[in-house]
């Protein structure tokens, strides 16, 4: 009596109570409710705390978002924009011993038109300035905030193995460092480089900076 009197003065139909008691959601009008089909709740819906996706197809969130996220704390936790952005900073995702964002930048110059200039000793040195700015100039915008930046380089001859036609050291040396340039000194064992000769073979320096 009851139940019947639950069907007869309540504003939902018997389909819409079957959908919300059952796993059948296909019931018509009229269709009825077997015993198996009244307690199946906790396993057609998801309870609002503690519980569990069991799949096994994906959840499509249908291009809705997710949102209000906390901080990760496990390996596959779900994480939100602003913790991504934090973390990879502005342009990486690399941080230092104490936990503070970094960037990693890199460049070359112009193969060919580096600024090369005549080191007096030993024979045979060259030495340029590189210009970590934006826009490759002194007056740019830097880089980097910070003087203490790492940086990495290589000397490159484009199409030609350097050890056959001049053997070179002091590449990776790195003098002067700033927040917006550092100087390279550039040694033939042969002594037979000039900053002409560096130019016509397309001697270049490539580099990476890392820092704040």
């Amino acid at each position: 009596i009851i139940i019947s009197g639950f069907f007869i003065f309540t504003p939902f139909s018997l389909r819409q109570v079957a959908w919300a008691l059952s796993n059948n959601y296909n019931k018509s009008l009229g269709d009825s409710l077997t015993h198996l089909e009244w307690n199946t709740l906790p396993i057609d819906f998801l309870a609002k705390s503690g519980d569990t996706w069991t799949g096994p197809d994906p959840l499509d969130m249908n291009s809705n978002r997710i949102i209000n996220l906390s901080d990760p704390v496990n390996n596959f936790d779900a994480v939100t924009k602003e913790y991504v952005d934090n973390k990879a900073g502005s342009g990486g995702a690399a941080e230092n011993i104490l936990g503070e964002a970094l960037r990693m930048v890199c460049g070359s110059t112009v193969p060919g038109a580096t600024i090369w200039q005549v080191y007096p000793s030993p024979p045979g040195t060259i030495t340029t300035t590189v210009y970590t700015t934006d826009d490759g100039t002194a007056t740019g915008n830097a880089l980097f905030a910070s003087p203490d930046v790492l940086y990495f380089t290589t000397l490159e001859e484009p199409g030609i193995a350097l050890v056959t036609s001049h053997r070179t050291t002091g590449v990776t040396s790195i003098y002067n460092s700033t927040a917006t340039s550092f100087q390279v000194y550039v040694v033939d064992t042969t002594g037979t480089i000039d900053p002409p000769t560096a130019n016509a073979r397309g001697w270049h320096i490539n580099w990476c900076g890392v820092g704040k």
